[in-house]
């Protein structure tokens, strides 16, 4: 029996690379389309729960899985251990990113009132290139835990 747990992690993996890519390609150029009135919108949609909301819940369970992913295939599997260690690595770089880069910006963009215009403008291309950078290392933090599955197979 192959390690479901490390199907599981790439999956939800996956799934925060592909939210994370959403962001990118819908909702940031949203965001920007015409500031401060695009803002107030994203504000007016976000009253309730936010994209912050989705990845502090699923991020921190992911890092759970991950962490546990790692204990269960050290030994059966040591192979995947050049693999899943940095993997696990890069998806806690990118909430490091998140928690100090992104959620500051957040504030920013959704909470701060009234909108600085310029200000508001330089924090919106500032997000957009950097979630770019996340989405970099997810994609990689996904292709190491692909790679550590293949080696379950040899």
């Amino acid at each position: 029996m192959r390690p479901l747990i490390l199907f599981i992690y790439i999956i939800i993996g996956s799934g925060l690379l592909f939210v994370n890519i959403y962001n990118s390609l819908v909702d940031a150029p949203n965001w920007g389309r015409n500031i401060p009135e695009s803002l107030e919108n994203a504000r007016n949609y976000f009253q309730q729960k936010t994209p912050g909301d989705f990845f502090k819940i699923v991020g921190t369970s992911y890092h759970l899985i991950g962490l546990i992913t790692i204990i269960l295939l050290w030994n059966s599997y040591p192979q995947v251990r050049g693999y899943m260690i940095p993997a696990f690595v890069l998806f806690i770089l990118a909430d490091v990113l998140t928690i100090t880069y992104f959620f500051p910006r957040n504030d920013i963009l959704f909470g701060q009132k009234p909108i600085d215009l310029n200000f508001a403008i330089q924090t919106w291309k500032e997000w957009s290139r950097m979630n770019w950078v996340r989405s970099l290392l997810l994609l990689t933090g996904v292709i190491l835990s692909c790679i550590a599955l293949h080696k379950t197979y040899n």
